[in-house]
């Protein structure tokens, strides 16, 4: 899909939460209603988080992970330009090089936001700590050219 495209999709989803970040700031400021507002937005964003990151239940079933995550490639391409940078039988790192949705917000003015949509990732890694570890050193969202997101096998 082209990023004119995902950058349209992204921003009928992202508009409402600007929208109400903007209100806000008209009442408060702006730095208090980014951080009343960011941690919505990383919550609403680690709910679609479901769509892209497979469920496992235990860290024996991570080859089963490594593989349904990359099934759902079709999932993460109508979004992101993703593809594997590596891969072992404990390990599965992605290099994903775009994201509308910190785009369509830093575009609109509001980078400082950017950051709430990359913790909802490591907030589902949380989640997921006794199984797999979550691990990111660049992200879009802080101001990266890409996200590389390694999924590691617990042991």
């Amino acid at each position: 899909m082209s990023n004119f495209i995902r950058r349209i999709v992204a921003f009928a989803i992202m508009s409402p939460i600007l929208i109400v970040v903007f209100i806000t700031s008209i009442f408060t400021n702006r730095e208090k209603a980014v951080i009343f507002w960011g941690p919505t937005l990383t919550s609403i964003t680690k709910v679609t988080l479901r769509i892209f990151v497979p469920k496992i239940r235990s860290k024996d079933e991570f080859n089963h992970f490594k593989s349904k995550l990359k099934s759902y490639f079709w999932r993460w391409r109508v979004f992101f330009t993703v593809s594997v940078e590596k891969e072992t039988d404990d390990l599965i790192k992605l290099k994903v090089i775009n994201c509308p949705f910190c785009e369509v917000i830093q575009f609109f003015g509001y980078k400082e936001m950017a950051p709430y949509v990359c913790k909802a990732d490591w907030k589902l890694a949380k989640q997921y700590q006794e199984i797999w570890e979550f691990d990111r050193v660049n992200e879009i969202g802080k101001g990266d050219l890409f996200c590389d997101t390694t999924y590691k096998r617990k042991i």
